[in-house]
């Protein structure tokens, strides 16, 4: 199994997002949604030049074809297609229920912050985030044969304190590689990284759309299954009583 990952902060959010599949999985993944590229006179999938409306030079297969948010849009709608038939579920199990499971995880880092101020001892944000997405991979019965995450130093820290903390337990286990896209070779051209960062700008863009408009938070997948507020961050890290 592979699994990749893209995070940062987007305006007052914090996100991490990812794809995990099998082995059997990617191969078909990958071959449309490279189809879709193609279809689209697209090199390859970085939503934030994508919705640029000057997007031009190596990310168009043929520049002189032009490039608009329509067409961007019309893209984006069918490399969520490609995620959707791929029979992907929200990874609220820790069971391997589908060829490939998406990770989602928010925290509001205005929530976040009223939440450190009243809990000094509150782990990092990317740590919620990490746990939320990743430590269900640690408990399912296929490893992972590489983790990759898009370039993001709090990131691979929570990640990794995660799997020393994990280690501790007999049925633990450690992907066999651990990168950051920094690392590989053309890692912008891997299918499931694009994937990953077309999951984190669409979770973004739709709380955004639900803070305009009060709908409910949704990304391409359907619902955000861990959205941490003021509330959900409280109630996953209370705060521990000082030993007296």
């Amino acid at each position: 199994m592979r699994a990749y990952l893209n995070g940062g902060k987007r305006g007052r959010y914090l996100i991490l997002a990812g794809i995990a599949a099998t082995e059997t999985a990617w191969p078909g993944f990958e071959e449309r949604w490279r189809r879709v590229l193609i279809k689209h006179n697209v090199n390859w999938w970085d939503t934030a030049d994508a919705m640029s409306v000057d997007a031009s030079g190596e990310f168009l297969i043929d520049p002189r074809l032009g490039w608009d948010r329509t067409r961007a849009e019309t893209a984006l709608d069918e490399l969520g297609e490609v995620i959707r038939d791929t029979r992907a579920e929200h990874f609220d199990a820790c069971t391997l229920r589908a060829d490939a499971l998406v990770m989602t995880c928010v925290v509001d880092m205005d929530a976040y912050a009223e939440a450190k101020t009243r809990n000094p001892r509150l782990r990092s944000a990317e740590a919620i985030c990490a746990n939320a997405c990743v430590s269900s991979l640690l408990t399912i019965d296929e490893a992972p044969d590489l983790l990759c995450f898009d370039q993001d130093e709090g990131f691979m820290k929570a990640i990794e304190e995660a799997w020393r903390v994990a280690g501790t337990r007999p049925s633990a286990w450690k992907p066999r590689q651990l990168e950051t896209a920094g690392d590989m070779r053309d890692a912008h051209l891997l299918p499931g990284l694009q994937a990953a960062d077309l999951l984190a700008w669409s979770t973004n863009d739709a709380l955004q759309r639900a803070a305009e408009k009060g709908s409910p938070r949704a990304n391409v997948l359907g619902r955000i299954p861990h959205y941490y507020g003021l509330e959900e961050i409280e109630r996953a890290y209370p705060r521990q009583k000082e030993a007296r």
